[in-house]
């Protein structure tokens, strides 16, 4: 009996420490994170940032024990999980100690807090946006970005990454932009969505399911083979998506 209560205890000091968070009381604002290589953000119903790690956190090198993480751009681990995190007014900033982490760490956001995700290196991953109400900005080189039940306004920008969403309505209060430079962009929107669509891919080909009404120059359609200029549903918030190399995909729910 008591060797299994010992067992019970180290299990369960063993979970506690894989499920360290890290909680930033901020319920406005806006929220940075840099250099973050692998992230999932999602929209919770609280009222504060809440950041952990998904699965097991990985262990510090033996010798590292009792010290802190620290970084040649002076940054210093102050949430015990690799991240540095600091505030200036209504600005948040998170950042990566270690440039090559390969922990994926899980933001929860209030509705009211905007989000700027960027990031310059080879080292990034996947980026999960999910349930997300809040202005969003993405600014890669590698990522590729997964929104999921989003909203927008929004502007998501990658270089080497593709870009997939799934919105679940569309904000009419600011404009949406999605590029992807040399990967593909697949959007699927609500069959009510009311917006004027621009679709660009300079070497890729497009497609979609929705009935587009082009626009019209002194009654005939401008068209073009690199450019779609439409609007769906009488036209609505401007709606960019644009992938130079590759392939436009917009499909209706």
């Amino acid at each position: 009996m008591k060797n299994t209560l010992v067992c019970l205890m180290v299990l369960m000091c063993t979970t506690w420490g894989f499920a360290q968070t890290h909680t930033i009381q901020k319920s406005s604002g806006k929220l940075i994170i840099k250099e973050v290589n692998k992230v999932n953000i999602v929209g919770h119903e609280g009222s504060s940032v809440d950041i952990s790690i998904e699965g097991d956190s990985k262990a510090l090198p033996e010798r590292a024990e009792g010290l802190k993480m620290i970084s040649a751009l002076g940054l210093t681990d102050n949430t015990g999980i690799g991240l540095a995190v600091s505030s200036e007014g209504e600005v948040t900033t998170i950042q990566a100690v270690s440039p090559h982490s390969d922990q994926r760490y899980v933001i929860s956001l209030p509705a009211g807090v905007s989000v700027l995700y960027e990031h310059s290196t080879h080292e990034g991953d996947d980026i999960l946006i999910k349930d997300v109400r809040s202005e969003v900005e993405v600014s890669a080189q590698f990522n590729s970005v997964r929104l999921e039940n989003v909203t927008g306004p929004m502007a998501i920008n990658t270089i080497h990454g593709s870009i997939e969403a799934d919105f679940s309505s569309v904000n009419q209060e600011n404009s949406i932009t999605l590029v992807a430079v040399h990967d593909y962009v697949d959007v699927t929107v609500p069959a009510g969505t009311r917006a004027n669509f621009h679709l660009e891919s300079h070497y890729g080909t497009m497609f979609t399911d929705l009935d587009l009404e082009f626009q019209q120059e002194e009654g005939m359609k401008k068209i073009s083979s690199k450019k779609i200029d439409a609007t769906f549903n009488g036209g609505g918030v401007d709606f960019t998506i644009k992938s130079n190399h590759d392939d436009i995909f917009l499909r209706q729910k």
